[in-house]
């Protein structure tokens, strides 16, 4: 099993979930004939689903592909310039306390490894 597998493989059992299917429910509503099996595998994270599997539950269910691979929406230049000024805002706060710059490195990785859970 990879990390790939896993998260799409929670995606798709979320969104059967959202609209309360069954896995054989589920399989019958995708354009391409597809088995219950195979939908527990990938749901489990034990079965890399194909190109095609991922082209019907999108147009099946009319959903993002971004969401369902769990790709993150670019910023744009106005989202960037204001996460910059609160970052700047927040690390002369961290300094004001007295963190040391490594402190604060060190803080921020303990965030992001929080936000990728």
């Amino acid at each position: 099993m990879n990390d790939f597998n896993i998260r799409l493989g929670n995606k798709i059992k979320e969104l059967r979930n959202e609209k309360n299917l069954t896995q054989e429910e589920f399989c019958n509503r995708l354009s391409i004939r597809y088995n219950r099996a195979n939908l527990s595998k990938i749901e489990l994270g034990k079965l890399t689903p194909s190109a095609e599997f991922i082209k019907s539950v999108i147009e099946s269910f009319n959903i993002s592909a971004n969401w369902l691979l769990d790709i993150k929406e670019p910023i744009n230049k106005d989202e960037a310039k204001k996460l910059m000024e609160n970052y700047i805002e927040v690390n002369k706060e961290f300094k004001e306390k007295g963190f040391s710059p490594e402190g604060i490195k060190n803080l921020i990785k303990a965030i992001e490894n929080l936000t990728k859970e």
